[in-house]
């Protein structure tokens, strides 16, 4: 938490913030229930890794939605996300890759061949957009801090909104 403090305190409240609809999760319940064989969210929180099945697909479908409503791009139906769990953006003629992490966290980054997008995840429904990496920005190792052996993002102040 110091870290994110420390890099991101002096930011974050002037990232857009984007809030979604409750729906939008109470359909990817729908749908990993469906793709389980559940009948309610018990058995599929109950059964081995449906809670975390669940979890990364309500991510993931978030996260696109936020990034397509803040880049004011064409976006795909919540089934079309679910069933394509390796969806690649593409912005501006380049792809773009989704990096979120929890509020309090540093996202770990290791993949730089792309640019990124970094969202802030607050809840299932508040992201604040923290803005994009080119390629460069990611390249560059001032942009990142090791700890305990992992590498950690901390280049904020040079990601464009």
């Amino acid at each position: 938490m110091s870290l994110f403090v420390k890099y991101l305190a002096p930011l974050i409240r002037n990232y857009p913030q984007i809030t979604l609809s409750r729906l939008v999760e109470q359909k990817v319940q729908k749908l990993s229930m469906e793709h389980l064989g559940s009948k309610n969210m018990g058995e599929l929180r109950d059964r081995f890794e449906g809670q975390s099945f669940l979890n990364k697909a309500i991510n993931r479908v978030s996260s696109y939605i936020v990034t397509c409503d803040y880049l004011q791009i064409d976006k795909l139906t919540v089934s079309e996300v679910f069933k394509n769990p390796d969806l690649n953006l593409n912005y501006k003629g380049s792809p773009l890759d989704i990096v979120v992490f929890e509020f309090g966290n540093l996202p770990e980054v290791q993949l730089f061949d792309i640019g990124k997008i970094f969202l802030i995840k607050k809840d299932n429904q508040t992201y604040s957009v923290c803005g994009i990496a080119s390629t460069s920005v990611l390249s560059d190792k001032s942009n990142f801090s090791s700890e305990k052996g992992k590498g950690y993002f901390i280049g904020f102040d040079k990601l464009e909104l």
